[in-house]
């Protein structure tokens, strides 16, 4: 019982830490920025935060679900691997079809499309489900929360 209270608490921790980080960068980055640059930024996070969540198969949990076998882990985790390429691929086409269209339908300037794509190839290769899967798989919750970005 005390293993479960100490995963628990580690999970909730992880995400109050987080979200007074979160708290003081959009602080920082209000005041640094301004109104229309804070705007931009506000426009291309969502963009990122959009086609990661499209694309993102959430893969932790079936390898927590299909890992959970006897042979289990090692199937489920190329399985995973391979949807979480597929993901990052599929993303891709995606970020540059939203972006290339965002000066149509979002107040979004044209010399920030490439930034704009660029966060949202970055926010794909930073998709680590399938890790955080075989963590929780294996009762490592304290790992899982420190390496996952919420």
């Amino acid at each position: 019982m005390s293993r479960l209270f100490r995963n628990i608490g580690w999970l909730l921790g992880g995400r109050g830490f987080n979200a007074v980080l979160s708290l003081v960068y959009l602080a920082l980055a209000t005041r640094a920025l301004g109104l229309d640059g804070f705007g931009y930024f506000a426009i291309i996070v969502a963009l990122g935060q959009t086609v990661t969540g499209i694309a993102n198969f959430q893969t932790w949990q079936f390898v927590g679900r299909w890992g959970a076998e006897k042979e289990g882990p090692a199937q489920a985790t190329g399985f995973a691997i391979a949807l979480d390429i597929l993901s990052i691929l599929g993303g891709t086409v995606l970020a540059a079809v939203l972006t290339w269209t965002a000066t149509f339908w979002l107040p979004l300037p044209e010399d920030l499309l490439w930034l704009t794509f660029g966060y949202c190839v970055v926010s794909l290769l930073s998709i680590r489900t399938t890790p955080t899967g075989l963590l929780r798989l294996r009762f490592k919750f304290a790992t899982a929360t420190v390496n996952v970005k919420t």
